[in-house]
């Protein structure tokens, strides 16, 4: 039968008789309306399992968890497919093209469904393209029916449809898709994206010397070969990661050290040029940060966590009202040679005091991700008893130490191993150190094993420094260390706090990690996530919208912060 239809996808209809279809997300819950998921099967035409095949009918039959029975199942299908507003079902296409860059789990067919439901496209491929300086990148081949669709258009289409990590970093305009004689698509034709361009926004090219070196230390590091002075560090894909290797080189070539967080003031080419270019020098002795200092409202003070840096804070920012100012504040140390802080206590007067530079007045917001969560809980005590008012307290994943803690002696090699395990897990990449290879190594080895390690997973750029990589440690271990002894004081005040459902850093013996012991009026906000990628794309927009319950106005706060509603639990379950 020929088919008339002109759709891009394949319409599957509904489920026939006796038969459940489930169109699930990762944390097996269902996605709205014309939101990607992965099709389950249920009803009577599902079997027990494949015969003789025990591990793969565990991972392909699953207990129906919408179903009372306890032992009812559903099928794992493995198919990509989304409800359309008509009830119908669209098949999308595989789970198999499932691909993870930077710690994040892909859907090369859910960018390819967005792409061809834009009006313009015919066809469109995603690919995982790794470059010269071996990062993983999203490249996308797209056939349009208008030869004048920009980059710039697509790039925007996809945003307003796709979390950030999703946006492929180089689209790549075809005429059309080169095919192998059975009519597939010839990937091995295709196109190389090794000179594709990656452009945001109007594109100026450098204008002096400066801009222009800049521009080609840029482009080493992000992978760029067409670089515009106005074009974001952060926009073009740049991280923590990218961030300290692109100071290191620029610090290199022109003899001036920057500070990493100059980055944030200054995410732009030109931006950078005219820092370069000033006689000033550039400090970093404060540690207050302005990660997006613009707007009229309140800022939000986060607090960093052990690692001392406050990128992690950064999606935060950009997913906030653009009307929120956002400040971080890092450890006292990593930028420079002066000696970390060594308790809760000094580091919350030192904060303080850095914040009430930009706000003498209260009232006061203050969130803190993992051990940011303990320093930002004595900020609001030393505020409320100076007679200041705090309007939010935000404890993200952060866990408050306990008195067995505080008996607990640490050496330095599970302290580097924790470091590992932390640094394993923003970056999504396994660093492979066992604790007894570490016990036979004294503490400078120990990091330069880390170092050597960590530079050929990718975690760490090969430029850092031996001595950037001492201060991180420094900063890390005063971290930790005044953190496990702190002594916890009842707050009297009110505190939200956001948990991870999935907790991967110690055994939590309630499910208020023991802050319900100390905080007289406190809210929880599960959301389904792990202790790293809480702060991260995409999972990082459930954080920001229970952010926003305590962000708003006295008037407009809704029953999270209600003086007749100070217990209970909010869950967040969103795809």
């Amino acid at each position: 039968m020929k088919s008339t239809s002109r759709a891009k996808t394949v319409p599957i209809g509904r489920p026939i008789a006796n038969t459940q279809i489930y169109i699930l997300n990762q944390y097996l819950q269902p996605v709205p309306i014309g939101v990607i998921g992965e099709l389950y099967v249920g009803g009577d035409g599902v079997g027990r399992g494949y015969h003789n095949r025990p591990e793969l009918t565990q991972e392909k039959f699953i207990l129906n968890p919408f179903s009372k029975k306890t032992d009812e199942r559903l099928y794992k299908t493995g198919d990509l497919a989304r409800y359309l507003p008509d009830g119908n079902i669209e098949y999308v296409g595989r789970c198999d093209h499932q691909v993870k860059i930077r710690g994040f789990r892909i859907e090369l067919a859910e960018i390819e469904a967005t792409l061809v439901s834009h009006p313009q496209i015919q066809q469109a491929l995603t690919i995982v393209w790794q470059t010269s300086s071996e990062l993983e990148q999203l490249v996308a081949y797209v056939v349009s029916k208008k030869s004048c669709l920009k980059e710039s258009q697509l790039r925007q289409f996809l945003k307003q449809k796709l979390p950030d990590y999703m946006v492929p970093s180089s689209f790549i305009m075809l005429e059309e898709m080169p095919l192998t004689p059975n009519g597939k698509i010839n990937r091995q034709a295709l196109p190389s994206p090794s000179h594709s361009t990656k452009q945001v926004g109007e594109f100026i090219p450098p204008r002096n010397v400066v801009e222009f070196q800049l521009a080609q230390i840029w482009s080493e590091v992000l992978d760029v070969d067409r670089l515009g002075i106005k074009d974001n560090f952060f926009d073009l894909g740049g991280h923590s990661l990218l961030a300290v290797r692109l100071m290191t080189k620029i610090g290199q070539k022109f003899q001036k050290n920057l500070p990493l967080a100059t980055l944030f003031q200054s995410p732009t080419i030109e931006q950078l040029a005219s820092l370069l270019q000033a006689s000033i020098t550039v400090s970093s002795g404060s540690p207050l940060i302005p990660i997006q200092p613009q707007g009229s409202l309140p800022p939000l003070f986060c607090i960093h966590p052990g690692g001392g840096h406050v990128f992690c804070y950064v999606e935060i920012a950009r997913q906030l009202s653009p009307t929120r100012p956002v400040y971080g504040l890092q450890a006292l140390g990593l930028e420079s040679d002066r000696q970390p802080l060594t308790s809760v206590e000094e580091m919350a007067d030192e904060y303080i005091k850095a914040i009430r530079q930009v706000q003498p007045q209260e009232p006061y917001y203050l969130a803190g991700w993992c051990s940011g969560g303990i320093i930002a809980f004595e900020m609001a005590q030393q505020l409320l008893a100076s007679g200041h008012q705090v309007a939010s307290l935000v404890l993200i994943d952060s866990y408050p130490p306990t008195a067995a803690d505080q008996h607990e002696d640490i050496g330095e090699d599970r302290l580097m191993a924790m470091l590992i395990e932390e640094l394993s897990g923003l970056y999504g990449k396994e660093l492979a150190i066992a604790l007894e290879e570490l016990h036979q190594l004294d503490p400078l080895e120990q990091l330069n094993l880390l170092l050597e390690k960590g530079q050929q997973l990718g975690i760490l750029p090969s430029e850092i420094e031996i001595q950037q990589a001492q201060r991180l440690w420094n900063v890390f271990c005063a971290n930790f260390r005044a953190c496990r002894h702190y002594q916890l004081k009842t707050y009297p005040g009110k505190a939200l706090l956001i948990c991870a459902s999935e907790n991967n850093q110690r055994p939590i013996q309630d499910a208020n990690y023991g802050w319900n012991n100390i905080i007289n009026h406190l809210k929880i906000c599960t959301i389904p996530s792990n202790h790293y990628a809480i702060v991260q794309t995409p999972l990082v927009k459930n954080l920001v919208q229970a952010l926003e319950t305590v962000l708003e106005t006295p008037q407009e706060k809704s029953a999270i912060n209600n003086g007749d509603c100070d217990c209970g639990t909010i869950s967040i379950l969103l795809d």
